[in-house]
């Protein structure tokens, strides 16, 4: 009988412990910028005369801050539920109107890792805009800053990626998986596909490459083969997931902070 020894080099060694020192900063550095995001709605008629009905909770998901001043991204479905299925606009924060004259207000709430809830107020976003991003603004004490992350300044690769959000109302839930797919059109925009984990609930979350710590993505959406008169799954039973690309991400970023500079401040 032959017995065969494997030993592992120091390099290889190093570059293993260097892995794990990049992963563990960018999963710390990712819940310390990351929100899980509570929504409610009411919509108040024009027509009306009586009191305003009370506020529905009626969606969850994730965002992450971008500035230390408590900007935080995130997807506009995700804190107006009828992104695109009603013709609106955002009038006011927390206010869009409908085509008929009615208002549909938001009542946003974001709770931190550490446990601390804020409100927050949506400020910036087109509810009929195909790239489907919002800007929120945590209301807190004037001077506080928040922990955030950096847009990367390049798109990504094939990289190595976490992703953090809130799977199924699971708050702060880190994946890690690769960049499988940097740009693909599909379901009408441009977005990258990703093997980590996204789930509903995790719309809005960052999508981390690991080495330089910096968000080259959104979580949009995933894809599975399910019957959706059924709703079995058909086919194999992958989960496709996708994120908005880094380069949009900056891009309505840099129009919004255009048209109103006190955004940043």
């Amino acid at each position: 009988m032959i017995f065969m020894s494997i030993v592992v080099a120091p390099h290889e060694d190093s570059v293993a412990r260097m892995l794990e020192v990049e992963y563990n900063d960018s999963v710390a550095m990712g819940l310390s910028a990351s929100y899980f995001i509570n929504a409610s709605t009411r919509t108040i008629s024009r027509r009306s005369r009586e009191a305003p009905p009370a506020f529905v909770p009626d969606s969850i998901g994730s965002g992450f801050a971008i500035l230390e001043n408590g900007l935080v991204m995130t997807k506009m479905h995700v804190v107006y539920p009828k992104y695109r299925q009603a013709t609106s606009i955002l009038i006011a924060p927390n206010k869009f109107r409908l085509l008929n004259g009615d208002v549909v207000e938001v009542s946003i709430t974001l709770t931190s890792k550490t446990g601390t809830v804020y409100h927050a107020r949506v400020v910036a976003g087109d509810p009929m805009d195909e790239r489907d991003i919002a800007l929120l603004k945590i209301d807190a004490e004037k001077g506080k800053r928040f922990p955030f992350v950096e847009l990367a300044d390049r798109s990504p690769g094939y990289d190595l990626v976490l992703t953090i959000g809130n799977p199924f109302g699971i708050p702060f839930t880190v994946a890690s998986g690769i960049v499988s797919n940097p740009d693909i059109f599909i379901f009408g925009k441009h977005l990258l596909q990703t093997t980590s984990l996204i789930a509903p609930g995790s719309s809005g979350g960052m999508i981390m490459r690991i080495s330089d710590h910096k968000v080259v993505g959104m979580t949009d959406s995933m894809y599975r083969n399910i019957d959706q008169t059924t709703e079995r799954i058909i086919g194999p039973d992958v989960d496709l997931g996708f994120g908005t690309p880094v380069s949009i991400l900056a891009q309505f970023l840099k129009e919004e902070l255009r048209k109103n500079p006190s955004l940043a401040k």
